[in-house]
């Protein structure tokens, strides 16, 4: 895909999301196997709006939430303003969460493809998905418990008591802000411990190797850890992984409701968990979101057509918002 193709979206990115100036420089986060055109389109973006970029490249992490090789952490906790444009999610790793400290602002871009550019979640309107997330955002906060159930099975409580309520919309224009690409999210870090029920059948996993799961799952979930992965392949994949990551990747870490009318679901690992009205589990790592739990590993599992109570308060019915 050529590049003026995807210079709007990257543009506006830019000048919207992070409001870049003139004067800084932007540091952009690459990996050996995400889309270079993709990477050099924010490049000249960056320069067209008078600022520097500079780009870094690794060889990817195959799943999220695993810290970067020291030299590309020093850079960041340098940096000014930044975007990741890598493989997995670099929001849970510390390296990140210490720019964040240093005063940096950046965008989590990973896994955007060429394609999103031009017709995904980063071509949405802005103001509209800020709507939707704020609305989202005003009906739940200050609530305390979370109940989840779908047709296929899950049934999951968890308790957001006294936990900071985030919104992303797209925005990390203030010194020590961030935010994601494709925006749209409503998400919470869950009482750790307190986490109870089953999870079943995702329709996309948070790894490219197993992103859409073709065999049942269920996910057993007790005082806040998961104790049981049940399934075909990716299951055994899941649970695999969760053996090698240790007994941090096993807490429940988090809980988002999609905000992005624009986000298919089941496309792109990246749109689908930002997709309008659905709703996606994290594991592991939390600190980046107000918990305690230190984790090298961070991996969300994304379900579709689900209904929320918050408080015994209707949020989400089959995966049509009530509050809009």
């Amino acid at each position: 895909m050529d590049s003026w193709q995807m210079m709007p979206t990257a543009q506006r990115i830019l000048s919207k999301s992070l409001a870049l100036r003139p004067d800084e420089v932007l540091t952009v986060i690459t990996d050996t196997e995400v889309p270079r055109s993709v990477t050099e389109t924010l490049a000249c973006a960056a320069t067209a709006l008078g600022a520097t970029p500079v780009i870094l490249t690794m060889l990817p992490a195959p799943v999220g939430g695993m810290e970067p090789p020291a030299p590309i952490a020093h850079a960041m906790a340098g940096s000014q303003v930044m975007v990741f444009q890598t493989s997995a999610g670099m929001i849970h790793t510390e390296a990140a969460r210490n720019a964040v400290k240093n005063g940096a602002r950046f965008l989590d871009m990973w896994g955007v493809t060429e394609s999103m550019m031009v017709r995904g979640g980063p071509t949405a309107d802005f103001s509209e998905v800020g709507r939707v997330t704020n609305a989202v955002y005003d009906a739940i906060v200050g609530g305390a418990e979370i109940r989840v159930t779908t047709e296929k099975g899950t049934d999951f409580r968890l308790s957001m008591k006294d936990r900071p309520l985030f919104k992303f919309s797209g925005q990390a224009t203030e010194p020590g802000s961030f935010s994601a690409m494709p925006e749209g999210e409503v998400t919470v870090c869950p009482e750790e411990w307190e986490s109870e029920g089953v999870l079943v059948d995702p329709v996309v996993l948070e790894r490219r190797d197993i992103a859409f799961p073709r065999q049942p799952i269920k996910v057993v979930v007790e005082k806040g850890r998961i104790c049981a992965v049940e399934g075909g392949r990716e299951a055994k994949a899941i649970a695999a992984m969760l053996d090698e990551h240790g007994e941090t990747s096993r807490n429940i870490a988090e809980f988002a409701m999609g905000t992005n009318k624009w986000c298919p679901l089941a496309v792109t690992l990246r749109d689908s968990k930002k997709s309008y009205g659905s709703f996606h589990i994290g594991m592991g790592d939390n600190r980046s979101f107000g918990g305690n739990v230190l984790s090298p590993f961070h991996m969300d599992m994304i379900f579709e057509n689900p209904t929320v109570t918050v408080d015994g308060r209707t949020v989400l019915e089959n995966g049509k918002y009530t509050v809009i």
